[in-house]
């Protein structure tokens, strides 16, 4: 009797250990790490601390402005720098913010995936009564009596635990009453107590439970995904940004460039009026350079035109409120273009490409995932065989409590172990789903390889398309000053009788086409400089953002890199709208 109840105490403290241990598991051995939600680090942000760190998700409410704060933003932003333009726009532009609560959706994911080893506490209850026939003697052990009577009730609570081991522990008390008209039950009426301890253990299929655990890193390379995935749409807004932000210094020279030639041409109308006045011009030459000053009218309200609609744009992508033209019309970009050429060695900017791209990074990603699953697919061609072991003590009274009591240092045990096997003949399905897994794998191989060629052409283009449009700067600039020269050597000769005004208005309208072109260029050659810097995969850095976040083994492991278009320029003659760009 005491080597028994010594083992049935052994066996109910192993099973209450494993729970206890049970709950620590996870955390070390099926999570791996612990992850949290990233934050977006600002340097030196645009009215606020330097290096502050904005938690995801962003949330809209959270960083409602007032009337006031977004007014002085506003008349601080008449003078825009880039960069303060694209802090603005990660602070209140409405995509990023729908983008934000991807991370913590996969974030979420991974929670679920890891409570699969959380403890699940059980129970049921039931209440009856039976009036029935008798059909046999033995039902009532009275042959007089012609119904069987009973009133019942039992109670089932519990806590079972799945462990990454594979084996299921469940520990369990059944507790029950029995009133019945029957004289064969003794005694009656009774009570009846169970402590029941089980063990489940896999072991060949699942054991150290892979599928549980292949789910949980699936959730956790998921995590590193959307976070690069939110990086990437970030770097995208930004970029969007950008080309706005250069659109919109295009129109405004582009403006002031019309605004010249009209003045120009207002000089000319005036001069030739006061020679018709001495006899010295005829109506027609008048005429001739009125139109022309209506015709550069024209051309100055359509620039303006433009250039508040793209101030509203920029306006729209940093997420400010437009209070319509009055209020779009005063942003002025404060940062100049850059004009002069950059040497860039090719193979570290490559280096840089191809250790940042999210494109790349997130090849990386789905070749490891395609891994977990293939070898996944590779355990699950194992048989089944389980293992299996029970042990319970078992008690009976006449009261509840007596029952209850005596469940914990009853003699009366039950016990059972054994093991089930079971495996699919031909075990085709299995087999598809290993080599279905190996082409999965070798397909995202291959797909990094792709990414990384892609990598290489885009930034071997945008590199010739720096170096070209550099060229193209310094054939518009000597453009530029030559057809200066000739224009004040024309007015000149025009104001010396020996030149017409229709003659002086086309050398005019040259220098203001080649004015036109080289701003083009400028804006052209930072349009590709941006591009480059987006197919390096360094656009957040210079703007100065960082998504901080806990090192995935993906981020580590890759090696940079992906495909994306390697930017746009404005084309031989420059869009009127900034959509176009």
């Amino acid at each position: 009797m005491t080597t028994r109840r010594a083992l049935s105490t052994l066996s109910f403290r192993l099973a209450a250990t494993l729970l206890l241990a049970g709950n620590c598991l996870p955390a070390t051995v099926a999570a791996e790490e612990d992850r949290s939600m990233p934050r977006l680090v600002l340097k030196e942000l645009f009215g606020a601390e330097a290096g502050q760190e904005l938690a995801l998700p962003i949330e809209a409410d959270r960083l409602q402005v007032s009337a006031e704060t977004a007014a002085a933003s506003r008349e601080v932003a008449l003078q825009l720098t880039l960069q303060e333009a694209a802090r603005q726009t990660v602070l209140h532009n409405r995509d990023i913010q729908r983008s934000s609560y991807d991370p913590a959706r996969a974030l979420e994911d991974l929670t679920a995936a890891r409570s699969v080893y959380d403890s699940t506490l059980f129970q049921s209850a039931n209440l009856s009564h039976t009036d029935r026939p008798i059909e046999s003697i033995l039902d009532n052990g009275d042959a007089d009596r012609s119904e069987l009577l009973e009133d019942r009730w039992d109670f089932q609570a519990g806590v079972k635990k799945l462990l990454p081991t594979g084996s299921t522990v469940s520990v369990f008390m059944e507790t029950g009453h029995l009133d019945s008209s029957s004289e064969l039950v003794i005694p009656n009426p009774q009570y009846t107590s169970r402590l029941t301890a089980q063990l489940r253990q896999a072991l060949l299929k699942e054991i150290g439970d892979r599928s549980n655990r292949a789910k949980i890193k699936l959730a956790d390379l998921f995590v590193d995904r959307s976070n690069e995935e939110f990086r990437q749409n970030l770097a995208d807004i930004l970029e969007s940004l950008a080309k706005t932000y250069w659109q919109l210094s295009y129109d405004l020279g582009y403006e002031e460039i019309r605004r010249q030639a009209l003045a120009m041409a207002e000089d000319v109308h005036r001069r030739e009026s006061a020679r018709m006045q001495q006899g010295l011009a005829n109506p027609a030459d008048v005429d001739r350079a009125l139109a022309k000053v209506q015709s550069r009218r024209i051309d100055l309200n359509q620039a303006s035109h433009q250039a508040t609609a793209t101030a509203r744009q920029l306006l729209l992508l940093m997420g400010l409120p437009d209070a319509g033209p009055a209020d779009s019309a005063g942003i002025r970009p404060s940062e100049e273009p850059l004009s002069s050429p950059l040497f860039l060695d090719p193979a570290e900017t490559l280096e840089m490409a191809l250790r940042n791209r999210p494109e790349l990074i997130l090849a990386h990603n789905e070749v490891e995932a395609a891994t977990v699953r293939k070898n996944l697919a590779r355990h699950r061609l194992l048989p089944r065989l389980d293992a299996k072991a029970s042990y319970t003590l078992n008690s009976l009274g006449q009261s509840f409590e007596r029952a209850l009591d005596d469940t914990y240092v009853s003699d009366d045990a039950s016990w059972l172990v054994g093991i089930e096997f079971e495996y699919p003949l031909g075990n085709r399905k299995a087999a598809s789903e290993y080599r279905k897994a190996i082409y999965e794998e070798k397909q995202a191989a291959i797909e990094v390889d792709k990414v990384r060629d892609l990598i290489g052409l885009e930034i071997n283009l945008a590199l010739a398309d720096l170096d070209r449009i550099a060229r193209e700067i310094e054939i518009s600039t000597s453009v530029q000053e030559t057809l200066g020269q000739v224009v004040d050597r024309t007015r000149t000769r025009f104001e010396l009788g020996q030149m017409t005004s229709e003659e002086l208005l086309q050398f005019e309208d040259l220098l203001t086409d080649a004015r036109t072109d080289r701003l083009k260029t400028v804006i052209n050659y930072n349009l590709k400089l941006l591009a480059l810097r987006k197919a390096q995969g360094t656009l957040l850095d210079e703007f100065g953002i960082t998504l901080a976040e806990n090192s995935g083994p993906v981020a580590a492991a890759a090696a940079g890199g992906g495909h994306a278009p390697a930017g746009e320029t404005l084309g031989e003659k420059l869009p009127e709208t900034p959509q176009n760009l």
